[in-house]
């Protein structure tokens, strides 16, 4: 299956014609009951999504893809030289989905997350060729809810594409609460969907489903994190991985000796029944490396 897993992205930023090409899903097959899905992160070489540095002020950094992926370093250390196009192929995931898929806890690492683009040659290719006069819808996960300073994050707040908020009945009414101790004249869950998935748990099965259904989506982006996607995977819904290799290495334990995550948190999987990947496709750029996987479950 894999083409051309040997060639280098010619520039930095990478030209939209070369994402187009490495990212090429017009020719997937879809699922019949659910969006085809893929799961996408940036980890270091040795495996590892975060540092999980709960001193940084700067969470994105300290627990977020953003210090994995060397954004910060930017100017400073000259491996860093490419983590422009992460940033890149990170949007352009966005840019071809019609959802976005995040787990609660992605809000509370990045609070300033609203999962737009911010290139304007993709709002163009999205409108232009896509022919997605909309941008995706954007579901966020949470079993238990949001307190009320979460729920004054930008993405509660922004009016630019829909906010699914998936959750279980516990769920549901905690927000109620929480949404009470904020101000009367604006309450951010009147611009929200709601799916009410579950007593206390959330079913992404039927989330999937619904997705499908009622919202129309065929493509869906899921950005995690590791519990999340884990999850994802054991219900087999995970249809394609993509990832950034970056420049670093990182071991298993942060400075208060607890254990670094990686991309699946969670148990389940082993010698028998691990899924295995096909390449799809593989660039680079300077020193990062850009990977396609299939997902084949066994």
């Amino acid at each position: 299956m894999a083409t051309n897993i040997n060639k280098s992205f010619s520039e930095n930023p990478v030209p939209l014609n070369e994402l187009k090409e490495f990212y090429r899903i017009d020719d997937t097959k879809l699922p019949k009951e659910r969006p085809y899905l893929w799961n996408i992160y940036v980890m270091s070489l040795t495996g590892i999504v975060s540092f999980l540095d709960h001193q940084n002020t700067d969470s994105s950094v300290g627990l977020g893809g953003r210090g994995i992926s060397l954004r910060n370093m930017k100017g400073i250390l000259p491996e860093a030289d490419g983590s422009d196009a992460d940033q890149r192929c990170l949007c352009f995931g966005w840019t071809q989905a019609d959802a976005i898929i995040a787990g609660a806890n992605i809000l509370r690492v990045e609070p300033g997350a609203t999962f737009k683009a911010q290139y304007k040659d993709m709002e163009e290719y999205r409108k232009n060729e896509l022919g997605k006069m909309e941008p995706p819808i954007r579901v966020l996960l949470t079993r238990n809810g949001f307190s009320s300073d979460e729920l004054k994050y930008p993405i509660f707040n922004s009016k630019e594409s829909k906010t699914v908020i998936a959750t279980s009945k516990i769920g549901y009414k905690a927000l109620e609460v929480e949404a009470e101790k904020l101000s009367p004249h604006h309450n951010p869950l009147d611009t929200c969907i709601f799916e009410i998935l579950g007593d206390s748990q959330v079913d992404v099965k039927e989330l999937m489903r619904r997705l499908k259904v009622n919202y129309g989506v065929d493509y869906a982006d899921l950005e995690g994190g590791p519990r999340t996607s884990h999850e994802f995977f054991l219900l087999r819904l995970v249809d394609e991985f993509r990832v950034t290799i970056s420049p670093v290495f990182i071991d298993s334990l942060n400075d208060e000796g607890e254990r670094r995550p990686i991309t699946l948190e969670g148990s389940g999987y082993n010698s028998v029944n691990a899924p295995t990947g096909t390449m799809i496709e593989r660039r680079y750029f300077k020193e990062y490396t850009f990977i396609r996987s299939t997902v084949n479950y066994r």
